[in-house]
């Protein structure tokens, strides 16, 4: 194998592996109002309250919205059931598709672990044109379970931790790309306090998509 067959092959074992809601997805609005009744909870929120809300964990949102404990599973899995319904709705954040593209035109091997169905995350990518940009997407009906995905994936496509990012916007997220072996960049604008997510000391942290790309970019050039 000659020096530059070498590097492409390495940089197609160089992946992003990205979490849907709160990272691709913007979509706080349809979780909350579908937490909310589930909780049958029918206080008016301020709006004080709702900007807290936004920085709040999916499971930590839905104890504030009066879901129990016991019912969080079965809601985790009827929410993405009746979430079909609203994709149409549910717009990517600003920046994250021109991220997307320029991972993928920079030959990062993409994919995506998520809490939500496979047909809503397919769903909104087909709708912008993205969704033949990921290799793979795994997703999982429970609130736990990242590790496991991610590891999946390392093993299915042999992809070297080292070379791999994870790229979430909870602490949880955080957390399982640490427990996955993985580098984890956190992402300022999703369901997570930004400087709860800072106290984790992630590998890095994005203010905006934007800076994903350059964060990653910038890795392989120390």
């Amino acid at each position: 194998m000659t020096s530059g067959e070498n590097a492409s092959a390495r940089s197609r074992r160089r992946a992003v592996i990205f979490d849907f809601d709160g990272t691709i997805a913007d979509s706080f609005e349809y979780v909350f109002d579908f937490l909310k009744k589930e909780g049958h909870n029918t206080t008016d929120f301020s709006a004080a309250e709702l900007k807290e809300f936004r920085t709040m964990s999916m499971k930590r949102l839905a104890l504030r919205l009066d879901v129990p404990v016991w019912r969080m599973p079965i809601t985790y899995f009827r929410g993405r059931r009746v979430m079909r319904a609203h994709m149409e709705h549910v717009q990517p954040f600003d920046g994250m598709i021109e991220a997307i593209r320029a991972l993928h035109t920079d030959g990062y091997t993409l994919f995506i672990t998520s809490s939500n169905s496979g047909h809503n995350i397919r769903h909104l990518l087909r709708r912008k044109g993205v969704l033949g940009h990921f290799r793979a997407i795994r997703s999982s009906a429970g609130i736990t379970g990242k590790p496991a995905l991610i590891r999946q994936l390392l093993v299915r496509y042999r992809l070297p931790r080292k070379t791999v990012w994870y790229v979430g916007d909870e602490m949880g997220d955080v957390t399982a790309a640490a427990r996955a072996g993985v580098r984890s960049l956190a992402v300022g604008w999703g369901f997570a306090d930004p400087g709860q997510l800072k106290g984790l000391e992630p590998d890095g942290f994005a203010d905006k998509p934007a800076d994903i790309v350059r964060i990653i970019e910038a890795s392989w050039k120390k």
